[in-house]
């Protein structure tokens, strides 16, 4: 098959892309890290919403803005990758502007760098895939749109505009992709029945896999005498740290060599200090800010249990990259998580996330259980990303 691509250019549309030690749709680059093989080129167009620097360091703005202000152009191996800016404010008039204004200036970084291309693909609905459709009017080429997650299990419910944008942008593609069978029944629901090909995130095994227990927790200068649970993700609220945090102030009252230390950077880091603070359990409970994607796998090997307590998830890769490195996973029904742990053998599952008591008691049982790494790590082995990848590609066979 990848000969039949060499000679052709493939575009990808991505609301975030990774820029240095920003991490935006990691999952994105992991893709494309294994479908840059297979084509001439890849120009990735990631259109970025501008806001003034000077104001970027006011506290509103800070976290939205200050990452995008510092992105720019660059290129590795057969991939270039483009951050053209637009304008815009966190506000509901402007955001329903979004897909035009990322339209128009992904237009003119197609101009301005002569980019020749044979196919779209464009990853989130909103807005990748408004530009994917204002590309398809304007060069008649076939566009590919992957939901991951808000895209698909969150705006389109919001009201009959979202709705109906959705619905338009859907329809507009000549080909579908989405992560999970959860995000397609929500597909479903707004009422599409077209085609969509149900692919999942995948995992590179050559960063995620085993690592001697010790080996890591000295790697990372963590204690070896103590239970770890390790959470990743953004400090928002569908991830629901704040039930997590009082799980695991639950659990120290029975475990009291237990650490709970969570990865990821957001709106909510003020609330939850203090929430962690009059806890009095900051002894115990670190939040740690954001870590490089590639020392991920350095913390869930150093960990002994997983915990994913969000209220939403369209399919939760971190749960794979865990269970690739032999760390059990205790998550909330959030939609993705279940067509994950389909067995006690890989973890756990909390009924309501708001249930801190029912997630101490699965975390404490999760850390006394006798698990069978070779087990889990096998069980995963269907996500490796060059597996993957070809699924993806045979989607694309169908448009070149």
């Amino acid at each position: 098959m990848g000969s039949k691509f060499k000679d052709k250019n493939l575009l990808i549309v991505s609301l975030g892309y990774p820029y240095g030690d920003v991490h935006l749709s990691s999952f994105v680059k992991a893709q494309v890290d294994q479908l840059k093989a297979y084509f001439n080129n890849i120009y990735i167009i990631s259109p970025t919403p501008y806001f003034p620097k000077i104001l970027t360091n006011l506290k509103i703005f800070r976290t939205l803005f200050h990452d995008f202000s510092r992105m720019s152009s660059y290129s590795y191996d057969n991939v270039d990758v483009f951050y053209p800016k637009y304008f815009t404010l966190p506000l509901e008039c402007l955001r329903k502007r979004n897909g035009d204004f990322a339209a128009q200036v992904t237009q003119k970084c197609i101009v301005k760098n002569k980019l020749s291309f044979n196919l779209v693909h464009a990853h989130f609905i909103w807005p990748s895939g408004q530009v994917a459709v204002k590309l398809k009017e304007e060069y008649g080429t076939k566009i590919i749109v992957t939901g991951h997650g808000f895209d698909v299990y969150s705006l389109p419910f919001k009201n009959n505009y979202w709705r109906q944008s959705t619905l338009n942008i859907l329809r507009n593609a000549d080909g579908l992709i989405t992560v999970s069978e959860s995000n397609l029944n929500h597909i479903r629901k707004l009422g599409f029945d077209g085609e969509v090909e149900v692919i999942p995130n995948g995992v590179s095994f050559d960063k995620f896999h085993p690592i001697d227990k010790m080996k890591a927790r000295d790697a990372l200068g963590l204690p070896n005498d103590k239970k770890i649970v390790l959470a990743v993700g953004n400090l928002v609220t569908v991830k629901n740290h704040k039930t997590l945090i009082n799980a695991v102030f639950e659990l120290h009252k029975k475990e009291k060599d237990v650490l709970l230390y969570i990865i990821g950077k957001g709106d909510l880091e003020k609330k939850l200090k203090l929430q962690i603070n009059q806890l009095n359990a900051s002894e115990y409970i670190k939040l740690i800010g954001a870590k490089p994607h590639s020392e991920l796998s350095l913390w869930m090997n150093a960990a002994n249990v997983f915990a994913l307590p969000s209220y939403s998830e369209s399919f939760g890769i971190v749960s794979i990259e865990a269970l690739a490195c032999g760390c059990p996973v205790v998550s909330t029904r959030n939609g993705g998580s279940e067509e994950i742990i389909i067995s006690d053998d890989y973890g756990f599952l909390v009924k309501n996330p708001d249930d801190a008591n029912e997630m101490s008691s699965l975390l404490l049982a999760a850390m006394h259980k006798e698990w069978n790494d070779a087990k889990m790590i096998s069980y995963v082995q269907e996500y490796d990303w060059s597996k993957l990848v070809r699924r993806c590609l045979d989607v694309y066979s169908e448009f070149l």
